[in-house]
């Protein structure tokens, strides 16, 4: 009978140690410290759905309180920082098989850490590796206590053979864990989604550092794409998280009973208990990569430098200003535009208050992500997490030859775990093809597009020049005055033939709820072939706006299109058939168009 011997008594181990009881599974919890000595001596206290309780796990402080079995499986649940000590104290300890006296390091092992290092760390004692990428909203802060936040499975996981594994031990670990409540997903290239659990948990130090909630969100965008841009260099691959799940995660989510807010990772619970953190094997592992392959890693450097230092010092969180890493990132040299992050920009919703969704703007042609700095404000204080992202030009290239790069920074954000629903894709201009594009290869993680001002296939020359074209956008003096600085011109001359990478004739899109908003005078994008243009893209509801020009959501009107979408998102979440909220009632009202 299999026993798992789980090295590790934090969130992570003790979780597993609760799950594994419970399930009635032979476990062993082994820790150090005080906390291990009260889970020992009274029991681990475990926290589900809001609930404390006792539960009985078996308990050692150390490998002196407990012998090996030829039955056991290790489980390095500690920190990746930990890994290299824990598996040089156990790989040697005897263990007894039938027809020989053998080492530990004859015996099966799950890796369970964050990063990357772990695997290769464990392989140089162990012959039989199986590696884990686990996803858990769980908390360790008080000795022999340990939280779950999480509503439906425990956790989910992914395992893979890294060396010396058969299909029918990682099969039977992976029966095991999903017997103990966790969704296990098996691979045959675990690294992959370790990889893609990287790109969350680069962000994870941000949480230790106090400063404006969309400055840290700026710069865990930078983290991220810096991260992706080494991967690549390295031609070391990443699971897409968001098309490659072959596990049912709609149960998976945080539970409002367990009182968890997001944040609160791993990082921050280090920093927290005063506690050695993981950030040389997280943000450190894209700077170890980005020095072996020629890649400007500035921000996750800085990062790790912050709270390295912090960490030695063993100040808490809150003790540093993320400016403290954009001050670092100043004095690198980052002139290299090739090596230059995807431009995105976060408005969050203010502190306190729980988001209600998420909104993803893809701009349009030569729009950087503060045209919809507006936009994105307004809909922040109805409780929408809105992030803009630039779709033209990234490395050179124009709207429509850029396909890869906006999809996989998209794809990053939608495989977010943290990501509120609704998630909803607005695209403006050409991001209206971005838009349906991406909502299409991603069905399961988009919830409804809004399109907004699709464009003419025509090219359009505005005479006038650079003025007339941007009064042409909008009849509002302020948003002119910001596309004068954050947008280019001239753009309108050029062809716009269509939703590249995807059908365009309505077969075959994702069956989503698609709002269409359009300006009635819309010089640049005539409202009848538009409305065509629309029904191709396959919008269920198409709003027209009196009056309004190309940049509908930053037009004259900007507080009744927001007002619109915000109305809309409210509906979505009440169902995808978008039941009513609002009614009119009196017989004579019939105009459709809003004012």
């Amino acid at each position: 009978m299999t026993r798992y011997v789980i090295i590790g008594a934090g969130a992570v181990g003790a979780s597993l140690a609760a799950q594994l009881y419970e399930a009635g599974i032979d476990q062993l919890l082994v820790g150090r410290g005080p906390g291990i000595g009260i889970i020992r001596d009274r029991g681990l206290t475990y926290v589900r759905h809001g609930v404390a309780r006792l539960v009985p796990v078996s308990a050692a402080a150390g490998h002196g309180e407990m012998a090996l079995t030829a039955e056991d499986v290790l489980v390095f649940a500690t920190k990746t920082q930990d890994v290299e000590t824990a598996s040089r104290e156990w790989a040697w300890r005897p263990v007894a098989f039938p027809d020989h006296l053998g080492v530990a390091g004859d015996l099966p092992v799950l890796t369970l850490q964050n990063g990357l290092a772990a695997d290769r760390i464990v392989a140089r004692r162990f012959a039989r590796v199986l590696g884990g990428s686990l996803m858990t909203p769980a908390r360790h802060l008080e000795p022999g206590r340990v939280e779950s936040g999480a509503a439906g499975p425990v956790g989910v996981v992914t395992l893979g053979p890294v060396i010396g594994v058969d299909d029918a031990l990682r099969d039977r670990v992976a029966g095991d864990l999903r017997r103990a409540g966790y969704s296990v997903q098996t691979t045959d290239d675990v690294a992959r989604w370790q990889r893609a659990k990287l790109l969350s948990s680069v962000r994870f130090g941000l949480e230790v550092l106090s400063g404006d909630r969309d400055v840290i969100a700026d710069v865990a965008d930078h983290l991220v794409t810096e991260a992706r841009q080494v991967f690549a260099a390295a031609e070391l691959p990443v699971a897409d998280s968001a098309t490659e799940r072959t596990v049912d995660l709609s149960g998976y989510r945080r539970d409002p009973a367990a009182g968890f807010e997001p944040g609160g990772r791993s990082t921050w619970q280090s920093f927290r208990r005063g506690a050695p953190s993981e950030v040389d094997y997280l943000n450190g592992e894209v700077a170890l990569l980005g020095r072996l392959h020629g890649v400007a890693t500035p921000y996750n450097e800085a990062l790790q430098r912050v709270l390295g230092v912090a960490g030695l010092r063993r100040e808490p969180p809150g003790a540093h200003d993320v400016g403290e890493v954009l001050a670092l990132v100043g004095q690198a040299d980052t002139t290299d535009a090739g090596a230059r992050p995807a431009a995105l920009s976060h408005w969050c919703v203010s502190r306190n208050v729980r988001e209600r969704g998420t909104v993803v703007v893809l701009a349009g042609r030569g729009e950087t992500p503060a045209v919809y700095e507006r936009f994105g404000k307004r809909l922040a204080a109805d409780a929408y997490h809105v992030i803009a992202v630039e779709t033209d030009p990234v490395a050179g290239k124009n709207w429509a030859t850029n396909t890869t790069e906006v999809d996989a920074t998209v794809a990053g954000l939608l495989a977010d775990p943290d990501l509120v629903a609704p998630v909803v894709l607005v695209g403006s201009d050409t991001g209206v093809f971005c838009a349906r594009r991406i909502a299409d290869a991603h069905p399961r993680r988009v919830d409804a597009i809004i399109l907004a001002g699709v464009p003419a296939e025509a090219a359009v020359e505005v005479p006038g020049g650079r003025g007339a074209e941007i009064a042409a956008r909008s009849a509002c003096r302020n948003h002119q005055r910001v596309l004068s600085v954050e947008a280019r011109t001239g753009l309108f001359a050029t062809p716009v033939p269509g939703l590249v990478g995807a059908p365009v004739d309505g077969h075959g899109h994702a069956d989503l709820p698609v709002l269409a908003i359009h300006g009635a005078d819309d010089t640049l994008s005539p409202l009848a072939r538009a409305l065509e243009r629309y029904a191709d893209l396959g919008a269920t509801e198409v709003d027209v706006v009196r009056e309004g020009r190309h940049d509908i959501l930053n037009d004259i009107t900007h507080r009744s299109v927001a007002a619109t979408i915000v109305l809309f998102l409210e509906r979505l979440r009440s169902g995808a058939d978008l039941p009513a909220i609002v009614e009119v009632v009196a017989p004579h009202v019939t105009t459709g168009i809003l004012a």
